[in-house]
């Protein structure tokens, strides 16, 4: 049984996670009843509730949600939140940059970078020096990582989706080889 919590809407423009309800969704996870009791929350009135996972905000401009990241995905530096796709989002708009990973490590927030460019070290050292120029004008200090790594390519799952937990542990074990 779960037990019921509190549910409260989020102001318009604040963040909270996007909660499902209705007949359309699953009953739970096969054969995998503590995912299930993870993934559900019922409120006061008796309703269950499905967490995504998605972190969304609501934008009066365009009378809409809007998916800003995920709960899995989400850095906390300095007390503050950082949505790694809002950062993402950013560097990928600066020239010569083709994809971006932000993810948070053990350390500061580092961005993985992969460059449209040759693999030149020049030209990807001076591409990820841009990239910090470029993008430190539009976005919060605290949300600006604290390094940048420029790789060949960024880890895919079987789905095609940049796979963060293997990107942070080929990391992990490439620092772990470094400080020998």
């Amino acid at each position: 049984m779960i037990d019921p919590v509190s549910l409260a809407d989020v102001a318009d423009g604040e963040v909270g996670e996007l909660l499902i309800n209705g007949p359309n969704v699953f009953s739970g996870y096969y054969k995998n009843s503590q995912a299930t009791k993870d993934a559900f929350v019922v409120d006061a009135d008796g309703a269950r509730w499905f967490r995504s996972g998605d972190l969304t905000r609501f934008d009066p401009e365009i009378r809409s949600y809007v998916i800003v990241g995920r709960l899995k995905e989400l850095i906390i530096t300095g007390g503050f939140n950082v949505y790694p796709r809002e950062i993402e989002e950013e560097i990928e708009m600066l020239p010569g940059i083709k994809e971006c990973a932000v993810i948070g490590l053990e350390d500061p927030a580092r961005a993985r970078c992969r460059t449209r460019s040759s693999r030149s070290k020049t030209l990807r050292r001076s591409t990820a020096r841009r990239c910090w120029r470029g993008y430190a004008s539009e976005i919060a200090s605290f949300k600006i990582p604290k390094g940048v790594e420029v790789l060949d390519a960024i880890p895919r799952n079987a789905m095609g989706k940049l796979d963060k937990p293997t990107l942070r542990s080929m990391l992990a074990e490439r620092a772990k080889a470094g400080s020998r």
